[in-house]
């Protein structure tokens, strides 16, 4: 064999430090990025001979413990699973040897010594453990304990900044971690949220979050909602504040790790200031948790919301005995303004268990109980697409609107009912709702036909367009806040404009909420010197962008040359993502008849590689209307000329008028 050929076929190496690591079953699956049966099989077929699966090397409350090193080896030497990099990534997947099991204990001591590392940027193996966790937490709010209980453990340390290597960073050791960590059966409802229901809640809290710079709050004691707050940080990115209790060490830990040390605050917000609570029932002592909610409910001001989780058991079914009393109080306060039962299963350690979800508002002013409304509904037996998330979290949102505001939303997944049925009745909370339905519209085959039939009628030849009938169908919309978490779209303010500053010659155009309401090409001017003297923050647009103007009736208009001065309250809309159109997004929002927040309208996406073609058919179509639109204004001006004319004498009918003068008398000689 030659050199060549021998070195493609060389072993990795296994880093010296893999060989005291242990791995388990479900972690040799995430290894490998196979799933958990696939690993049970190999074991079986390649039970003996040359290349035989790794035998345990210990057992331990049940689960079989594997080594690392063999086992990293054994993927790549046998080209078995879809991680070609197993040798290298095996301390993220793995365990030390000092490390009996990955219980709670020893996942806290982990997360703080990632948290050491975020906080000083220095490796855990440099310097002392003690003498730096002192430094960055001297009041030992986040990490200090955790840190002195592994001082004396130098092989924890070192094997952290293994994964921390192995996973490039410390958020990918951290996010490794939860992936393969394997929670107890016995958390039963109490467990972590799955990936899908923390996805909803925190797309729920961030549309709840109507105003700029909100505050997002973790509550104190049992009612921390863990990795939901964590989730939903994520979710609103750098532009609000996080105020997590020291009390809630794991979640300021897991915060510490993804960066949020600025925006992170132990205190609770002035009651005057927007926020949105997230809290999370476990079910494991319903009459104290919801003894706790009851004072979270009194605690919580008039400009604060409150998302609820929790098992069906306690928000939604029936109850007895002080856990009723509380439930009672917080249903006639008024505040809970949306109730929905979700899927079961979104709580891996409690499958068979529904979540439910409270979204908690402001009272209803002086309204009557008999008046007070909720919404309710039951999405059992669903699964949660992206789709239907942002039709829930629409319907939901709404719900912290007027009554009249509520009852005009054409609700999907949750109907609206009076509080006080809910208090009368003995049955479940959501047993009002009923089976969803959705909105009436042309299918995909109908709208081909459509515009086929319209081209014919209009019978244009300027308008051929390059489309044709396709096979392939999609309905897909997003959120515009998850547009701008997902760094598909920009929002940026408008500038504050002085009167005076609008009224130039020459300049700038400036685009307001008169020009956006109008739709029309703005007729003001600001100097170009005055916009970089006076106005040195204000951003000029780009073409393509979209201004918009929220309030009672949102609009959007597309400013197609761009270099405009955008006035406050107005806004600029700038689409990142091929599949974001101007022209659609701004159709999409003068289509909203409801005053929602710009961050809960939903925007529709196109197909990729169609936008092109999509602008320049809609600019033939605009330049057509425009023509006939001059051709209609021409043709009014016309016709009301005429009518004036005829009617003063200066027109008449040329033939009349030959006839009567050939019989007028005094016309003949």
């Amino acid at each position: 064999m030659s050199t060549a050929n021998a070195s493609m076929k060389r072993r990795p190496e296994v880093p010296a430090d893999n060989a005291h690591l242990r791995i388990s079953l479900s972690q040799i699956a995430a290894l490998a990025k196979v799933h958990r049966p696939v690993v049970s099989v190999w074991r079986s077929r390649f039970a003996t001979g040359a290349r035989a699966f790794p035998s345990a090397i210990d057992v331990h409350a049940g689960r079989e413990y594997f080594n690392a090193a063999a086992v990293a080896r054994w993927l790549v030497d046998t080209s078995h699973g879809n991680n070609p990099d197993a040798v290298a990534d095996a301390a993220a997947f793995a365990m030390p040897d000092s490390a009996q099991t990955s219980d709670a204990a020893r996942n806290a001591e982990i997360e703080a010594l990632l948290a050491l590392r975020v906080s000083d940027g220095e490796q855990l193996t440099v310097g002392d453990l003690d003498a730096r966790a002192r430094r960055v937490d001297p009041d030992d709010d986040v990490l200090l304990g955790e840190i002195l209980a592994v001082a004396d453990d130098d092989n924890l340390a070192a094997f952290v900044e293994q994964m921390i290597d192995a996973a490039y960073s410390p958020r990918g050791a951290w996010d490794a971690l939860q992936s393969q960590s394997v929670a107890s059966p016995a958390a039963g409802t109490g467990g972590d949220v799955s990936a899908i229901g923390a996805e909803f809640i925190s797309r729920l809290a961030l549309a709840l979050a109507d105003t700029e710079n909100v505050a997002i709050v973790d509550p104190a004691g049992d009612l921390s909602s863990g990795d939901l707050f964590v989730a939903t940080a994520d979710r609103c990115g750098d532009t609000a504040d996080l105020h997590v209790p020291t009390t809630n060490r794991g979640v300021r830990r897991q915060l510490l790790i993804h960066g949020r040390a600025p925006t992170l605050a132990p205190d609770r917000p002035h009651p005057a200031r927007p926020a949105v609570w997230v809290a999370r029932l476990r079910g494991l002592s319903p009459e104290h948790e919801l003894a706790q909610l009851e004072e979270l409910l009194v605690e919580l001001s008039d400009d604060q919301r409150l998302v609820v989780v929790g098992p069906d058991s306690l928000l939604v079914e029936p109850l007895s005995g002080p856990a009723e009393s509380s439930r009672e109080y917080a249903l006639r306060s008024g505040r809970v303004r949306g109730i929905v039962r979700l899927p079961a299963g979104l709580v891996p350690t409690a499958v068979r268990q529904s979540l439910a979800v409270w979204v908690v508002g402001g009272p209803q002013g002086g309204t009557p109980l008999a008046d007070r409304f909720t919404v309710v509904g039951d999405v059992r037996g669903m699964s949660l697409s992206s789709a239907r998330m942002q039709d829930l979290v629409s319907d939901l949102t709404v719900s912290l609107g007027t009554a009249r505001e509520a009852m005009s939303h054409a609700f999907r997944f949750v109907r609206f009912v009076r509080t006080s049925t809910l208090l009368a009745g003995a049955s479940s909370l959501v047993a009002a709702s009923q089976p969803h339905r959705t909105r009436p519209r042309a299918s995909p085959d109908e709208l081909s036909a459509l515009v086929d039939q319209q081209l014919t009628a209009l019978d244009e030849p300027s308008l051929t367009v390059q489309l044709r009938a396709s096979s392939q169908r999609q309905d897909r919309s997003v959120s515009l806040s998850d547009a701008v978490a997902a760094r598909e779209a920009r929002v940026l303010s408008g500038t504050r404009l002085s009167a005076d500053d609008t009224t130039a010659d020459e300049g700038y155009p400036v685009l307001g909420r008169d020009e956006v309401r109008a739709g029309a090409a703005s007729a003001r001017r600001i100097d170009r010197v005055r916009v970089a003297v006076d106005y040195p923050r204000a951003q000029l647009t780009l073409p393509g962008d979209v201004i918009i103007v929220t309030g009672p009736k949102p609009a959007a208009m597309v400013d197609r040359d761009g270099s405009s001065v955008v006035e406050y309250p107005a806004r600029i809309l700038r689409l990142l993502d091929e599949t974001l159109v101007p022209e659609v997004a701004a159709a999409d929002i003068n289509m909203h008849a409801d005053p929602a927040p710009w961050r809960r309208w939903s925007l529709r996406r196109v197909p990729a590689g169609q936008k092109a073609t999509l602008q320049t058919t809609l600019a033939r179509i605009v330049a057509a209307r425009r023509t006939a639109e001059r051709r209609v204004a021409g043709l009014s001006e016309l016709e009301a000329l005429v009518m004036d004319a005829v009617a003063a004498g200066a027109l008449v009918d040329e033939l009349n008028d030959r006839t009567s003068e050939l019989t007028d008398p005094e016309g003949t000689s």
